[in-house]
């Protein structure tokens, strides 16, 4: 077994994070998958659903294969907040901190 360190952990993707790959179809990341079984990079792999075009696989992509441009959820909690106020500019930051 390999320990999957706090950077491999920092970098990867996340559930909602928006991708895209390298043909431009666009998708959310639907699991993260982490194997502890397999050396870095081999770690960390995705399974993407698809909203727009469709990819070659739903399964299992490499980091290197995806884009990732936002997170669903963080775009929902900026869109949430009130338009006058400052809280928008740190829902990144407030949804970054580990649980």
């Amino acid at each position: 077994m390999y320990e999957i360190s706090e950077k491999t952990l920092k970098k990867a993707y996340k559930p909602y994070d928006i991708v895209t790959d390298e043909k431009g179809n666009v998708g959310f990341i639907q699991e993260t998958s982490m194997n502890d079984c397999q050396p870095e990079p081999y770690q960390i792999s995705y399974s993407v659903e698809w909203m727009v075009g469709k990819g070659e696989k739903s399964a299992w992509y490499s980091h290197s294969e995806l884009t990732k441009h936002c997170n669903m959820f963080v775009k929902i909690a900026e869109c949430s907040c009130h338009p006058f106020g400052n809280n928008g500019r740190k829902v990144e930051k407030l949804m970054s901190v580990g649980f």
